[in-house]
Order: structure tokens, then C-alpha cells, then sequence
């Protein structure tokens, strides 16, 4: 399947194609990180999805969590080592 990653940088749009999901999700991410805006990846039927929700479905809600931090798991009072 062919997937479209599509973001934005003031007026300029930008298109990119990635041929597996996890590829499209890497690129997608590292856009995010570079400051581009609307990020935004597309699958060959036409669903738009942010690289976060392509992430949840990949990998489920507990490491979309763990990639949060890990200090939400950590008991109040521990330190980490």
C-alpha cells in the first residue's frame, strides 16, 4: 500500500510518499519534530490520521504512553536511577 504524509511550513505544503506504514510513521514523526505544522499521513483508502494516531494503532495506548515519559509510572516518591 502506498501512504502520503503531508505537512505544512507557513504557506507551503509539502508531500511526501512512503510505501510501508511504519516508514510513513518515521517520516511523519520527524517532521513533527522539525516544526512543520498539520502533519498529517494518509493510506491508500483516503483516511487522514496524525502521526500520534498512527502510533496508537501500531502500538497500542501504553507505549504511546511510555513515549510520554516514564515518569507517569513511577511511584510518587521514587527517583530515577
Amino acid at each position: 500500500m502506498n501512504f502520503v504524509i503531508e505537512a505544512r511550513v507557513s504557506a507551503k505544503r509539502f508531500s511526501y510518499h512512503r510505501s510501508t506504514l511504519l516508514s510513513a510513521l518515521e517520516h511523519g514523526m520527524s517532521l513533527q519534530a522539525a516544526g512543520m505544522a498539520d502533519v498529517r499521513i494518509i493510506d491508500g483508502c483516503g483516511r487522514e490520521r496524525s502521526p500520534a494516531e498512527v502510533q496508537q494503532l501500531l502500538f497500542g495506548l501504553r507505549s504511546a504512553v511510555k513515549a510520554a515519559g516514564s515518569d507517569a509510572e513511577r511511584p510518587s516518591g521514587a527517583r530515577a536511577a
